[in-house]
């Protein structure tokens, strides 16, 4: 079997370093499958890594720049953006070794294809969008596809891109993929997260049930594990306003602040475990919590112009526009948000014990 994975798995986990990708890597030593790897999906994803580091080293300049200010000078005499191309470099090639190994293959842009493609574009066919976009998909697709049959192997297609590639339900393949996999004769199964491909794969250990983890979980170290996470990590965009007339106009911003009452309650919801090849366990743990913290909280549109209130609005609302109208075009005082998370975090069974690591993705309830 073949198992070919989106960029948008790749970015989400972090190449060959998570827990997701170990585990998928035992799956293919064991069952002897193949992980492909698309050039567009190569070149995406390295394209991903060069925009992060440039962005951090324009980060470590400013502030650089900034303790200048204050004449305390940490490295003095040294231009930090001039390293940033031999940064880039050497970081794209250890995620190209790292992506290679003896499992994956790369599955080259087939030029042959592209007619076909455009074909697909004008009759609005899908991967292709309704407006005839979308033709990267549709390429990585098409090849593929060609690929799996020229090597007489079934495909599993893994891609959280659910608007090109899945069916109104964002579980299952779009009718008109399914059309395309039974006129190449293959048996070809989707997935929308990897996490979702493993855990059908996942043999059960007889001792280890829902109710036997649940009693040896660390809720406090998994709580600390949770929002150190929240703390240093940007994650404005998982964030709401908890006021729902102010949430039409502003959004959250920059860092996470967690007010001094709140204490969070986590919730243990869901579990795989995965028995290695080395004999070691490891288990994939999610747990819900719900959060409030304050952030700066930007304007949806500066420059939109909002109009009065309807005079039958009540007072209060009245008066908050007249109040707020002239700020939003700057950066707000800091509000409440709130969010409903739901995370994902690696842990290793040692002497019956459970060792929680590290947080490996989250995404909302």
């Amino acid at each position: 079997m073949y198992i070919a994975l989106d960029a948008n798995i790749l970015i989400q986990n972090q190449a060959k370093k998570n827990q997701n990708m170990r585990i998928l890597n035992d799956y293919v030593r064991k069952t002897e499958s193949k992980i492909l790897i698309h050039e567009i999906v190569e070149a995406e994803m390295l394209g991903h890594i060069e925009e992060n580091v440039l962005k951090d080293f324009r980060q470590m300049e400013a502030t650089f720049h900034n303790l200048e200010k204050y004449k305390i000078s940490i490295l003095p005499n040294i231009e930090i953006m001039k390293f940033k191309n031999k940064a880039v470099k050497k970081i794209k090639k250890e995620f190209l070794d790292n992506l290679y190994m003896e499992n994956t293959l790369r599955v080259n842009i087939d030029g042959k294809a592209l007619r076909q493609v455009i074909r697909r574009s004008i009759e609005r066919r899908r991967p292709c969008s309704k407006n005839g976009e979308e033709l990267r998909d549709a390429i990585i697709w098409l090849n593929l596809l060609k690929y799996c049959k020229k090597h007489h192997q079934d495909l599993t297609f893994i891609s959280n891109n659910t608007n090109d590639f899945a069916d109104d339900d964002k579980r299952t393949l779009h009718d008109d993929l399914i059309e395309d996999t039974k006129h190449h004769k293959l048996n070809v199964k989707y997935f929308v997260t990897l996490d979702d491909f493993l855990k059908e794969h996942a043999e059960p250990i007889a001792r280890i049930t829902f109710e036997w983890v649940n009693e040896r979980i660390d809720f406090e170290e998994a709580k600390s594990i949770i929002m150190s996470y929240l703390s240093y990590n940007e994650v404005a965009n998982y964030f709401a306003l908890c006021d729902e007339l102010e949430r039409n106009y502003f959004i959250p911003d920059g860092e996470a602040e967690f007010p001094s009452w709140f204490s969070p309650e986590i919730e243990f919801e869901d579990f795989f475990v995965w028995g290695f090849d080395d004999k070691h366990i490891e288990l994939n743990l999610v747990f819900y919590i719900y959060v409030e913290a304050e952030f700066k909280c930007i304007p949806k549109n500066p420059s939109t112009i909002y109009q009065p209130y309807p005079s039958w609005q009540d007072s209060y609302y009245s008066s908050w526009h007249d109040s707020y109208s002239c700020s939003h075009t700057t950066i707000s005082e800091k509000r409440i948000c709130f969010s409903d998370l739901k995370f994902r975090i690696s842990a290793k069974l040692e002497n019956e014990k459970i060792l929680l690591e590290n947080v490996e993705d989250l995404f909302r309830a």
